[in-house]
Parts: C-alpha cells; structure tokens; sequence
C-alpha cells in the first residue's frame, strides 16, 4: 500500500509539473499574441492618419511625399509610439507613387524593446489616394 501511495505520488508530480510548464507557455503565447494585436492596431492607427490627411489635403500630407525607408529611420517618415500597456514602438513607413495618382504605403512598426515578447516587426500596406 505504501508503495502504491508512492507511486501515486509520483505520478501526480510530473503531471502537475507538465501542467506548470504547459501554463508558463500558454502565458508567453498570450503576450505574444498581445503585442502583436497592439502593433496591428497601432499601424492601422498610422494608415488612419495618412489616409485622413491626404482628404484633407492638410500639412501632414508631407508624410505622403515619395520617400522614406522601411529599415532607415527617415525624417517624415517615423514616429514612436506608446501602446496602451506602456510599450513603445517605432513606425517607419515607405510611400511609392501607385497608380492613378495614387500612393502605395508600407507602414512597419516595431517594438523598440527585443525581448522576444512581441514579433520583431509586421509590414503592413495599402493605396491611398491623393486628393
């Protein structure tokens, strides 16, 4: 009987330790899985802005010029941002001429610190239409 309470024991042991280990990895996902959905929506918010300021025809639309490098910060083209969990990040965007007087947009945003915690950058694009 002793024996068979060890066993027990035992066996209840790995599988809590299975368990933990299983939690830790499910919690590192979820964050993951979090920073990313702030980067979707804050390069989204970026694209918002450009589009906003090439209806309005406002001073902004100097972020719309031709120029700017998805791996060189370029002055007109970057900006950093705080997400709402207090992490920054930077967004770089390239801005090519697309047709019909369009422009062709790539927004990249990056997280400033690497930790693993979040993808080191997601790409992002779309056309928009000068006015």
């Amino acid at each position: 009987m002793l024996i068979e309470l060890m066993i027990a024991i035992i066996l209840l042991s790995v599988g809590l330790l299975g368990l933990a280990s299983l939690t830790l990895s499910v919690m590192r996902l979820e964050e993951l899985a979090s920073n990313r959905n702030e980067m979707v929506l804050l390069a989204d918010s970026k694209l918002e802005e450009l589009r906003a300021a090439a209806r309005t025809g406002s001073a902004d639309t100097l972020q719309l010029a031709v120029g700017g490098s998805m791996t060189t910060p370029t002055a007109m083209h970057v900006d950093t941002v705080t997400s709402a969990h207090g992490v920054p990040f930077v967004r770089l965007w390239e801005v090519t001429d697309g047709p019909a007087g369009s422009r062709l947009v790539t927004v990249r945003i990056q997280s400033v610190l690497q930790n693993g915690r979040s993808p080191k950058f997601i790409d992002f694009s779309t056309l928009i239409l000068i006015l």
